[in-house]
């Protein structure tokens, strides 16, 4: 890997060795750096005020080439096909294998994949893929990375072979469904109609007879509840084969119980010899939406409390592991969540499989209008996943296939023909097709589910214009806050914590979800037509920070910062999502002058609330359905308390939460953060851990202040290492990759990875030290699990 590099020649059939030596065979790449992939170049860099901008977080993008060297490896006889395959690469791409030029291409988020037989070396000889990318010219305005951001392989077929994404496993509900319980899952009759695309090769396909095997297992209970086996006849070089799973009681998949089942799809030639094998999880639902009644799973009322995030995480970029997918979704839940816009593009395959492992509804979508290529391809790959209940053709400005604007003639062409891609390849799971784009919200829009972009005044006249199609708020709220922080200072990208701010297009949680403050108490919570929405956003993410510019290098939208820490923000969702008793007031007792007016704020689902500064009521108050209440005192040292009450009148409080007025930092105090790596690090350096750090007093309270000359240091044992460190701080300028990073607000955290090449074993430990100048240190101690997975080093 190396970066940064000189502007690119045009693409040309050949490898240009005078003006890109890098693309050639006998290019010495012994200086450069050996990594692992997913890699994001462009991370790694430098926050820059002028080299980079405002809308990717001030890191400049550049180019960058990568090589790998892999020996040809031995294969049957019958697999004569070799394929490149890419999930992910950011930018405009040059491939060569062994100096030849295999493709070019202007890549972001969908995978690509070439057939590269003719140009590999024989059995045993060394091969040479080299990659060009080129990131710095792309249509997004947050922050997309660079390079090979997510796998890559090279994989082997016979000439008769299963298509790619080519199993198709519809699982459809038939008949009454047994409701579940909070042990057990709901029960239907499931048909699974499944078809399979065969592709050949062979000079002449016509007439050739092959056969297919399949088996059904219920991945929780490991039982086998179908299997069988169906004959054809191939008719040309790609053909579809019917194999009806079958109708069986299955347990349907769900937000409480994920019920997931594993189709194995054998391909067999006409000898019997086997060909080919598939393995593709799937579940059986019903997702119903309703114009006027919302949406139903199962045939259950179910409000979507839906979240958007883009890709990236501190230290990884774009280039976010697959064992990290599961902790970006359970962090949204955590707060309420069950449902996931991927904004705005194809997502990762992991994210898809945490979601569909987890129980998180899924909107899927793809990047740009006119781009149905693209958009078959995110169709046929997803398509198998219960999470996905929605497809989207784009968002926004990302809607204007031709430059005339989202309305015009050919975006709105543009715009059927993905919605005729998606019902095509996707006939029978009875997902809807919605953009996030207010200009197709008409009385003859084309749209299955009509998608309104903020904008929540309009909910009542959107359903009375369109009464016979269901609404979501495909993106809502885009509230802006910042964890801790009591009060506005733009120059310095600060924005205050409190529910209160927001661009002139959006509005506060409290406004978008529950009407607060809203004509005619609109809202999505507020109205059972509209099925749910999408708050922007669930994650801070890098770049886009309105409504500051510099300094601030990251957003202020989302509902968790992009550390991971809460806001205060977060617990409205937690006590209006979730539903259980939340109980939750803020700013901090400490850093005040004695005398200095304090505004409280508490967010609860407790009918009544009552908050005591030092054990003295300064106030009892009913809390607003959906909204807050808050007092103004002034400030004593002590503690604040905030007590609820299950009824109005009641006099022994059900919960209580308590603040107090801390001393000075004197220690620090490590934790495994939201369990990420408490069952261990994977020792191929395939997983990570998450050490939270917190400053506290002599008494083991978190000091919540700024303090950012407290630079907390990593240092981890010889068998692994720190991938980098975040705070939540979006004016933080720190590299991501460092192993040291200031505190915020009392918080800093950091990614543990074990070393690859330090041959750790299962069981043994990963210690990481955390110091400070100043203050006591502390240990947290991880444990390696064995595992092994493709090599990625490149």
């Amino acid at each position: 890997y190396r970066s940064p590099l000189p502007p690119p020649p045009a693409p040309s059939s050949t490898c240009n060795l005078t003006l890109t030596p890098e693309c050639g065979e006998d290019f010495d790449d012994g200086a450069w750096r050996i990594l692992d992939i997913p890699h994001d170049y462009v991370v790694e860099g430098k926050v820059d005020q002028e080299k980079g901008d405002m809308s990717h977080g001030y890191l400049p993008v550049g180019k960058a080439w990568y090589r790998k060297h892999f020996s040809t490896p031995q294969v049957s006889d019958q697999q004569e096909l070799a394929y490149l395959q890419f999930e992910g690469i950011m930018g405009a791409i040059e491939i060569y294998l062994n100096g030849v030029f295999v493709a070019s291409k202007n890549a972001s988020y969908t995978p690509l994949r070439f057939e590269v037989s003719k140009f590999l070396n024989d059995e045993g000889e060394e091969n040479i893929i080299a990659v060009r990318v080129d990131g710095s010219d792309t249509d997004s305005w947050w922050y997309d990375g660079g390079g090979l951001y997510r796998k890559t392989s090279i994989t082997f077929s016979p000439k008769i072979h299963l298509g790619q994404d080519g199993v198709y496993v519809p699982a459809i509900v038939e008949g009454d469904i047994v409701p579940e319980t909070a042990e057990n899952a709901a029960q239907a009759s499931c048909r699974v109609p499944a078809t399979v695309e065969v592709i050949c090769h062979l000079d002449d396909c016509s007439g050739e007879k092959v056969s297919l095997g399949f088996s059904v297992l219920e991945i929780m209970s490991g039982s086998i509840i179908s299997k069988g086996s169906t004959e054809g006849e191939l008719e040309n070089t790609t053909t579809t084969l019917d194999m009806d799973v079958g109708t069986e009681p299955m347990n349907l998949w769900s937000i409480a119980h994920p019920s997931l089942y594993t189709l194995t799809t054998t391909l067999y030639n006409k000898e019997g010899n086997i060909l080919d094998i598939s393995q593709i999880n799937f579940g059986c639902r019903k997702a119903v939406f309703s114009a006027n009644e919302g949406f139903f799973l199962n045939d259950v009322p179910t409000k979507i409390l839906g979240v958007a995030n883009h890709q990236d995480l501190p230290s990884f970029g774009a280039a976010v592991p697959d064992s990290l997918q599961a902790h970006r979704v359970k962090a949204m839940q955590a707060f309420g969540a069950n449902a996931w816009r991927t904004a705005h593009n194809c997502p990762s395959s992991a994210l898809l499989d945490a979601a569909d492992k987890l129980g998180m509804l899924v909107w899927d979508e793809n990047h740009k209008n006119g781009q149905t290529e693209e958009a078959a391809t995110l169709v046929r790959r997803d398509r198998n996943h219960p999470s996905v209940i929605i497809w989207s053709i784009c968002n926004e400005a990302l809607c204007n296939a031709d430059g005339n604007g989202n309305e015009s003639p050919a975006s709105m062409k543009a715009a059927q023909e993905i919605i005729d891609t998606y019902h095509l390849l996707d006939p029978l799971m009875g997902r809807m097709v919605s953009a996030n784009q207010n200009g197709w919200d008409t009385n003859t829009t084309f749209l299955d589910l009509v998608g309104v972009d903020y904008a929540v005044e309009t909910y009542d006249a959107v359903h009375e214009l369109i009464p016979n199609k269901p609404i979501i708020s495909s993106e809502t709220s885009s509230a802006v806050s910042d964890r801790g922080e009591i009060a506005n200072d733009y120059d310095n990208g600060i924005v205050k914590g409190y529910d209160t701010e927001a661009p002139s297009w959006g509005s506060t949680a409290q406004d978008s979800w529950g009407g607060v403050n809203v004509k005619a108490s609109q809202g999505i919570l507020t109205r059972q037509f509209v099925s749910g929405g999408f708050t922007w956003t669930g994650w801070d993410y890098k770049g886009e920070p309105t409504p500051t510019s510099w300094p601030s290098v990251s957003s202020h939208f989302g509902i968790i910062d992009s550390a991971g820490f809460w806001k205060d923000r977060t617990y409205w969702y937690s006590a209006w999502w979730k539903r259980d008793r939340e109980l939750y007031i803020f700013p901090s007792w400490t850093g005040y002058d004695e005398g200095e007016q304090v505004t409280i704020w508490s967010f609860s689902n407790f009918p009544e609330v009552e908050l005591y500064v030092n054990s003295a009521s300064v106030g009892r108050q009913p809390m607003p359905t959906y909204g807050h209440v808050q007092w103004t005192v002034e400030f004593v040292p002590g503690n604040i308390e905030i007590r609820g009450y299950n009824a109005a009148g009641d006099f022994e409080a059900a919960k209580t939460f308590k603040l107090e007025t801390v001393g000075n930092p004197v220690a620090l105090q490590a934790s495994i953060m939201d369990d990420v790596g408490a069952e261990g690090i994977n020792s191929d350096g395939s997983s990570v851990g998450k050490v939270m750090v917190e400053v506290v007093d002599s008494e083991g309270r978190v000091v919540p202040l700024q303090e950012k000359s407290i630079i907390v240091e990593f240092r981890v044992s010889d068998n692994a290492s720190i991938v980098g460190c975040a705070n939540g701080n979006p004016n933080d300028h720190d590299s991501d990759i460092a192993d040291r990073r200031s505190v915020y607000h009392g918080n800093v955290m950091a990614w543990v990875r074990v070393n690859r090449v330090a041959n750790s074993r299962d069981g043994d430990e990963v210690r990481v030290t955390v110091l400070a100048d100043g203050l006591e240190s502390d240990v947290i101690i991880f444990k390696v699990r064995d595992h092994t997975s493709s090599n990625q080093e490149i």
